[in-house]
């Protein structure tokens, strides 16, 4: 029974709660509409994965081969962009991908077709060799976090700071795991059917999520499977590889395993995919982005106002769970690699914050509104 002083609470607590829902529902209305068609031919697909085979050095380059991406070409097709429209914002994948001597005039035409359709544009994901360039077309760089990079000829399980890996490896090697290698075009039926078993068994019912730093097929070819499999010869777990083609490195795209497997599985498979990198000569391995790390960390957020972001950050973690990502990732020692976004105004960044979400399916409306949920994916730190 509700008494009469409960009732102001109550009312306030549940017209929030309507406020809340009616504004998720106008902000995805929003969102909605304004989002251009996402176009490819094959020709264009054809054109696209060949410079990335033959120019792709960065980490990220894979990945603008997404389907949910357009392509903008120089006038050669020696060079290419990835980007999709949301809300008006023209978000850029990455840096150009190709001749380098046709960037400029790449990104230049980007700005035209923006200009002419009303657009605003940013890149998402900028990499430090690339920020000149966006720069001289009057841009602004902003750091949003940073590359975890483990180069496997350097990477090593001895000593104590890393001696909780080194026990998580231990562990599931005498518990009978092994780890296995597989190019994703190689994959058979069976294998498949318990890749995508893993894969469902672990998102349950959350959206497929990346953008910028994934691939939304995990049987691309071109890319491999390092599964890891317990004594019965069960699939577990595994991690999902993109190559960057022209560097000799891989990008991890997706990492899943079973729910009930035992703890330290993912520790196992990163430290024995190093291994195998090792031995393959790989020049390095991508393992996450972290966003927001100047604020996740606890020794950069010096300042009053880095301090109430940290708290908003940790705070916000059950849902984006950035700072688990960062700790996580700081487990292996990696080598830290900044990336950028680049606005060409600061008065544009909640509007390419909320497009950049939305796009990363980070930013999901609920119910009957929420898309489908396809077989790949990753969260949108990588």
């Amino acid at each position: 029974e509700l008494r009469g002083a409960d009732l102001p609470h109550r009312a306030s607590d549940a017209l929030i709660g309507v406020g809340l829902v009616l504004g998720f529902s106008a902000l995805y209305l929003w969102l909605r509409p304004l989002g251009q068609a996402v176009a490819q031919t094959v020709g264009e697909q054809r054109v696209a994965r060949a410079l990335v085979e033959a120019y792709g050095t960065d980490s990220l380059s894979f990945f603008a081969l997404r389907r949910d991406k357009s392509y903008l070409f120089s006038p050669s097709r020696h060079a290419f962009l990835a980007y999709r429209v949301v809300a008006g914002t023209a978000l850029v994948s990455g840096d150009p991908v190709g001749d380098e001597n046709e960037f400029d005039a790449l990104l230049e035409e980007l700005h035209r077709v923006a200009r002419a359709h009303g657009w605003r544009v940013a890149v998402v994901g900028a990499s430090a060799e690339q920020l000149e360039r966006y720069r001289a077309l009057g841009m602004r760089a902003i750091p949003i976090g940073e590359e975890a990079v483990l180069r496997p000829a350097e990477f090593s399980l001895e000593g104590r700071p890393i001696r909780k890996v080194r026990q998580s490896v231990s562990r599931l090697t005498k518990a009978g795991y092994r780890l296995r290698v597989v190019a994703a075009a190689a994959a058979d039926p069976a294998l498949r059917a318990e890749l995508d078993a893993v894969s469902a068994a672990w998102r349950g019912k959350a959206p497929e999520r990346g953008f910028s730093m994934a691939i939304d097929d995990l049987y691309v070819e071109g890319t491999v499977f390092a599964v890891a499999e317990d004594e019965a010869g069960r699939v577990d777990g595994f991690l999902h590889l993109a190559p960057s083609p022209a560097g000799g490195g891989w990008s991890l795209s997706t990492m899943r395993r079973r729910p009930q497997t035992p703890n330290g599985l993912t520790e196992f498979l990163i430290a024995e995919t190093l291994a195998w990198g090792r031995e393959q000569g790989v020049s390095e391995v991508s393992l996450n982005f972290c966003a927001f790390t100047d604020l996740l960390s606890r020794e950069r957020a010096v300042t009053p106002l880095r301090r109430i972001g940290r708290r908003a950050l940790l705070a916000a973690d059950g849902v984006f769970q950035l700072e688990r990502l960062y700790s996580f990732s700081r487990k292996f020692f990696p080598e830290w690699r900044t990336r950028y976004i680049c606005v060409e105004r600061l008065a544009d960044l909640p509007a390419v914050g909320l497009a950049y979400l939305h796009v990363e399916q980070l930013l999901v409306p609920p119910g009957p509104w929420a898309r489908k949920r396809g077989r790949s994916g990753t969260p949108a730190t990588k």
